[in-house]
């Protein structure tokens, strides 16, 4: 099904970082996507851990996309960016995903032995093909809303009182949805990196402290306008903590 914010009645306008008007409307007539997925997979177990690898195919019809438009005033500078959902694209994807994970290092040494690891990385080659409202054609290669590729990293801990996972994880290039008449003004997110840390210390049988860090990487996720080195607006909460003392009795 659509987007609930896609169809339900109203528009919204905003302002980006210049002072231009973002007017963003709805499409009550937008129907379902629909599609046809293909996969296969394999796994193989070991002792503590696992390695996998699958590929899929992803045939879509009826995908929703944000058909953007910008006015002008006579000396062509920008008064307002339009922005409409639609509904009359199609898109296809390709990919593959590889995945291995080991609980613990037993091969190494003393305490040592209870680190863990594990990996994934994800391909995801997309192609987008949508009419506009004036029935001229674009393509992108992307989906919505997904990365070209992703890639994750973990390492653990365990030994008694004590356990922390760090996690690593990176993305490439996103297209958001949003078409521009032409790949100069379409909208982009750019790659994105992020490291977060979770700790836990049980110190007594009733008392356990927990500490998690999020985003110590302090990234941001960076639109941009047609190319990557054109900032259009950054969206992020920067680094975050929190710390928690539980009882259970």
């Amino acid at each position: 099904r659509p987007d609930f914010a896609d169809f339900a009645p109203g528009t919204t306008t905003t302002f980006d970082a210049n002072g231009v008007p973002l007017v963003r409307g709805s499409n009550p007539d937008l129907g379902p996507r629909v599609s046809t997925n293909y996969d296969a997979s394999a796994e193989y177990y070991f002792n503590d851990g696992m390695l996998s690898f699958a590929v899929f195919h992803k045939d879509i019809s009826n995908e929703t996309f944000s058909q953007r438009s910008v006015v002008t005033d006579s000396s062509g500078q920008t008064i307002q960016i339009n922005t409409i959902p639609l509904n009359t694209g199609s898109a296809k994807v390709t990919g593959f995903e590889v995945s291995a994970s080991k609980r613990h290092l037993d091969f190494l040494p003393g305490p040592l032995s209870r680190f863990g690891v594990s990996a994934n990385y994800t391909l995801l080659d997309g192609t987008w093909n949508v009419v506009f409202s004036d029935a001229t054609t674009r393509s992108v290669g992307g989906l919505r809303a997904q990365p070209k590729w992703l890639a994750n990293l973990s390492l653990t801990y365990d030994a008694g009182p004590l356990d922390f996972a760090l996690n690593y994880k990176k993305q490439g290039r996103i297209f958001t949805g949003t078409f521009g008449t032409d790949a100069t003004t379409d909208i982009w997110i750019r790659p994105y990196d992020r490291l977060d840390l979770q700790a836990s210390w049980q110190i007594t049988k009733q008392f356990r402290v927990a500490f998690d860090a999020k985003n110590l990487t302090n990234s941001y996720y960076v639109q941009t306008t047609g190319t990557e080195n054109s900032i259009y607006n950054s969206v992020g909460n920067g680094r975050s903590y929190w710390m928690s003392l539980q009882y259970k009795y």
